[in-house]
């Protein structure tokens, strides 16, 4: 799966898993509301390993996410 080139709602890539490389999958996604930002999780299909991005507001007032 490390090379099967896979992207995020939108068209944007996929992060690299930080522990074996893999292409990340999301698994959540919290759209920023009101000014506050909002939230990415994703987690390796590979090795499991989580983590999450802030997304913030765009100055145009549109959110973040792709």
């Amino acid at each position: 799966m490390a090379n099967e080139q896979r992207t995020r709602r939108g068209g944007a890539p996929a992060p690299s898993c930080p522990k074996c490389g893999s292409t990340m999958k999301d698994v959540v996604t919290i759209a920023p509301v009101a000014g506050d930002p909002g939230l990415v999780a994703y987690e390796c299909p590979d090795c499991k390993h989580l983590t999450s991005v802030i997304v913030l507001t765009r100055s145009d007032g549109r959110n973040g996410l792709p």
